[in-house]
């Protein structure tokens, strides 16, 4: 008679504003699948509709809270909605460890471990973090609004850090700045999941003379600066730009589209909006090059696909990019903000056949040795085996 195996994965749930599609998308498929093979997961997120709405993967769960509607509703659901999943998943789904996807969810996470151990056990508390968190509002919201967001963000984020079982970073900057502000907490490093074999698998088509952005069409993301560097150049010799991605800042996107109407750039640019990750793949693949002109960064997974696809990048020399792109090897920086200096370097890569091999070439090989295949379950294995002190074993088959 066979033996029954007994399950040692933990129940983990995991907490960000990531949003998804919904049941169908297909990175939120690939998550929970990767997930599984080492913990039993539960996901709040924020679905892209009104409406709350409940995914399942096999023994994994996705609870997806509303995101629609202005911000002041949004937020505020968020918050409330997720804190009171979050009690519920520790106290009845017996989640022992809380990962936090960034240092503001971090507050929650902490507040909700410890108020369930009065009650109960007091779960483990991971916090994430992906980006600048103590600046990013300034960079939307400039002004004393945004100075008191910083505030507020960098104030509530650093109580919450100080007090988490452990940290995961995504690139060595992002790790420097947690550990000065836990130097005992230990940092695990590992980037954020990027479907990497998707970009690598597709044969280089390039399209002459075409610049592909990918990214939401925010302030942060410098989508400004690329449209004042295009209208630099001499008409004959501006590229065809695509902006790919959502307009998450509405106001935002419509001050792009005044701004090429204005300075006429309308028959240049693009706004293709969302697509597919299959999508996005085959838009890499054919971009002569791929711009990355971000005021703030962590390490974005726009970098790893266009190296992934072999794509020549010019990108902005901010925050964990250097550790990724080489200038002059895997690709070119440019200082942040710096108009001129992003549209020469454009301009530079683009009628430089041989530079664009060489970049494309390098850039893919660097990616290959860099990042292997299972990067993401091995980093939060080894996350989740150091914190809980027992094996997070996959599930007998």
């Amino acid at each position: 008679m066979q033996a029954s195996t007994i399950d040692t994965r933990p129940a983990v749930c995991f907490f960000g504003q990531t949003r998804y599609a919904g049941g169908n998308d297909p990175s939120l498929r690939d998550r929970l699948r990767l997930l599984t093979e080492i913990c039993r997961p539960a996901v709040i997120a924020r679905s892209s509709g009104w409406l709350p709405m409940s995914v399942r993967e096999g023994d994994a769960v996705a609870l997806l809270l509303p995101s629609a509607g202005p911000a002041f509703i949004r937020y505020p659901l968020f918050v409330s909605g997720g804190t009171l999943l979050l009690l519920w998943l520790v106290l009845a789904r017996k989640c022992r460890t809380i990962v936090a996807q960034s240092p503001l969810e971090g507050v929650i996470a902490v507040a909700v471990a410890r108020l369930c151990q009065v009650v109960s056990r007091r779960p483990s508390v991971i916090i994430e973090n992906h980006g600048d968190f103590s600046s990013a509002a300034g960079l939307i919201h400039p002004g004393y609004v945004g100075r008191l967001l910083d505030w507020l963000g960098s104030t509530a984020g650093v109580w919450a850090i100080e007090r988490a079982d452990a940290l995961r970073a995504v690139s060595a900057y992002t790790a420097t700045r947690l550990r000065a502000i836990n130097p005992k907490a230990p940092i695990h490093t590992f980037p954020a999941l990027t479907p990497l074999a998707m970009f690598s698998k597709r044969l280089r088509q390039e399209h002459p003379g075409v610049v592909v952005f990918v990214g939401s069409l925010t302030y942060v993301k410098g989508v400004d600066v690329l449209l004042n560097a295009l209208a630099s150049l001499p008409p004959d010799r501006r590229p065809s730009v695509r902006l790919v991605g959502p307009a998450v800042d509405e106001t935002f996107a419509k001050s792009l589209m005044a701004q090429t109407r204005r300075d006429g750039l309308a028959s240049s640019v693009t706004f293709v909006g969302s697509l597919p990750p299959d999508e996005v793949a085959r838009e890499m693949s054919e971009a002569a090059v791929v711009v990355v002109p971000s005021r703030s960064e962590a390490l974005p997974r726009v970098v790893l696909e266009a190296l992934a696809a072999g794509a020549p990048v010019v990108a902005s020399n901010v925050g964990g990019v250097p550790e990724i792109v080489q200038d002059g090897v895997t690709g070119i920086l440019v200082p942040p903000g710096d108009v001129q200096a992003l549209a020469s370097a454009l301009d530079r890569v683009l009628a430089n056949d041989a530079l664009r091999h060489e970049l494309s070439s390098s850039g893919r090989a660097f990616i290959q040795s860099l990042i292997p295949s299972n990067y993401f379950v091995e980093g939060y294995r080894r996350l989740f085996d150091a914190t809980l002190g027992t094996k997070a074993r996959s599930a007998a088959a």
